[in-house]
């Protein structure tokens, strides 16, 4: 019963679930007046204008390659090569990669949940990208080792990427919170947009790498996975000169 047609259905019945729960449980306007005060007070600019003043704005680049590198990295990962990494070089079944992989993304779904509270609680964005970040990149090590993993060590690695890796949400807060307010949405679709084109490119650079290597897979995952681990570094390293907002728009009154 476990067909393409059946796994389809059931993830277009959740999605249209979750659009029905969004209609009925997200507020639609913001709660806070200054919020809605700046908005009025500023004219939004054209889509162009909008996304031109994003793009000059040196604050909005530190979380567009922030997201850009830890997403672009985990998502081309999961999204195309961890399954044919875990069978072809760890040697592990095909129906056990298929769950190693879904640890990545339970764990990436929980820790979506957490570091939102953990940020606004403390109202810190940076320090904590840059721990999670960090440890997120330190998950690449044994893979560049070249180390066998076994299938629970291989749940516990990918379970911990995806925990840690969910701190690049947090781009799209800071990317809001370095721009003004009425430039909201164009801020943090442009640091998004980043992540999947650089997902998109990522997939086909390491298929590459690895189909080249015709009578040696395990060196061409090798490739494959330090360019990866590359961009994910390059991520967690703009996460140290990104600006700390201390969660606040840096444009709102006071």
């Amino acid at each position: 019963w476990m067909s393409w047609r059946n796994v389809f259905s059931v993830a277009g019945l959740l999605n249209a679930l979750l659009g029905l729960a969004c209609i009925l449980w997200l507020k639609n306007r913001p709660h806070k007046p200054i919020l809605m005060m700046d908005v009025a007070q500023n004219k939004a600019p054209s889509m162009g204008q909008g996304m031109w003043q994003v793009l000059k704005n040196r604050h909005t680049w530190m979380p567009l390659l922030i997201c850009t590198g830890l997403a672009g990295s985990f998502l081309a990962f999961v999204g195309l090569t961890a399954v044919r990494y875990l069978t072809q070089v760890q040697h592990i079944s095909a129906t056990q990669a298929s769950a190693i992989n879904l640890c990545a993304i339970a764990g990436f779904g929980v820790g979506s949940l957490v570091v939102g509270k953990i940020a606004d609680y403390f109202a810190r964005r940076k320090i904590i990208i840059i721990i999670a970040g960090g440890v997120y990149c330190a998950c690449w090590l044994p893979f560049w080792l070249q180390l066998p993993l076994g299938y629970a060590m291989s749940g516990v690695l990918f379970a911990l990427m995806g925990l840690c890796v969910s701190s690049f949400t947090l781009s799209w807060t800071l990317a809001k919170e370095v721009n003004p307010v009425v430039l909201a949405g164009t801020a943090t679709g442009l640091v998004n947009a980043g992540a999947f084109l650089v997902t998109g490119l990522l997939q086909i650079i390491v298929g590459r790498m690895v189909d080249a290597q015709l009578t040696d897979k395990a060196l061409g995952f090798h490739f494959g996975l330090t360019l990866l681990a590359s961009v994910a570094v390059l991520g967690w390293c703009a996460a140290w000169f990104c600006l700390e907002t201390k969660g606040e728009n840096c444009y709102a009154s006071h």
